[in-house]
């Protein structure tokens, strides 16, 4: 994918500003998700990637399953408590399998933390694992379903035509992060409040301009987690490299979407700390396929996951 690279060069300058945008003084609430109660934990399992690095994923199905959600996690994150908690909850209440997979240099999967090899290489894993899934359940229906940035690999995957999309059903965006000439992110004065601590705009310049060059593993991008947080969950990926926040974000918002060729459900809350949910929402008219969106009332950038289950599994449904 190095034509895309180039592609992306000449918005360089524009980008980079972009990720100055502040946010909410906590980057989300984290209140609501505090009600789910504790349970266990499902272990990581492990799906060798196409260069040999272990993706780590978390299954709750079972051989019978008829419809399975493939589930990846916001910026940062991984297969935690609260994702596992969507899982467990489209499985046992809903009768939904769910696998949870952890981008690589996240959560239990292997490299380098925040980092990749390329962009394609952090997309061609979503390849790999809708392959595996397929293969585990041939007659199943698969839901490709992302969380913010999450959303945002999706979007990317969904909308470049070398990746098999046949295998998919269709895509799940919740409070999907649109890249930042959506200009959909909420803005608010104060800067040392950002959800975006710092950017390293002379990074971002050079891999532009040298998108093959060492510069494109080197940190870019430092995320406001507190250090509370961190402490408490150490495998919380604080800052991506240059290749990482490039794989996870769709720059190009107006001219991926229409590429879309599987239906699309978007969600988001109407308290959403990080994004405007209209503008969210208007970005659907872009799709050319069956694209249902729902505004949830009340729900914020991660109590929407409270919702989840219930959200999907009724899509599901009626889809």
């Amino acid at each position: 994918m190095k034509h895309i690279l180039k592609k992306y060069a000449s918005y360089g300058l524009l980008l980079i500003c972009h990720w100055f945008i502040t946010l909410h003084s906590e980057p989300f609430s984290l209140q609501e998700i505090q009600s789910i109660p504790d349970f266990q934990l499902t272990k990581a399992q492990f799906l060798t990637a196409s260069d040999g690095i272990q993706l780590a994923y978390y299954p709750f199905v079972n051989p019978t399953s008829k419809d399975i959600v493939l589930l990846y996690a916001g910026a940062g994150l991984y297969g935690n408590k609260t994702y596992q908690w969507v899982a467990k909850t489209l499985y046992e209440k809903y009768n939904v399998g769910c696998y949870i997979f952890d981008i690589r240099g996240h959560g239990h999967s292997q490299a380098v933390r925040g980092d990749a090899p390329s962009i394609d290489q952090v997309i061609c894993d979503v390849s790999t694992a809708t392959t595996y899934i397929s293969q585990q359940h041939p007659d199943a229906k698969i839901h490709l379903a992302g969380h913010s940035s999450g959303a945002g690999l999706i979007i990317n995957w969904a909308s470049h035509a070398e990746y098999n999309h046949d295998l998919v059903r269709d895509y799940i965006l919740i409070a999907p992060y649109l890249g930042p000439n959506s200009h959909a992110l909420q803005q608010h004065a104060n800067h040392d409040d950002s959800f975006v601590k710092s950017v390293r705009t002379w990074v971002y310049i050079l891999g532009t301009i040298f998108p093959t060059s060492p510069c494109i593993h080197w940190n870019a991008v430092f995320f406001n987690y507190s250090a509370q947080l961190l402490q408490q969950d150490p495998l919380i990926v604080p800052e991506y490299t240059y290749t990482m926040s490039m794989a996870t974000t769709p720059y190009e918002i107006d001219s991926l979407l229409p590429k879309i060729q599987k239906p699309t459900a978007i969600f988001i809350g109407t308290n959403d700390e990080q994004f405007i949910p209209q503008k969210i929402i208007d970005f659907a008219h872009l799709i050319k396929t069956p694209t249902h969106t729902q505004l949830i009332d009340g729900a914020k950038h991660m109590s929407i996951l409270l919702s989840t289950p219930e959200l999907i599994a009724q899509y599901i449904k009626k889809a």
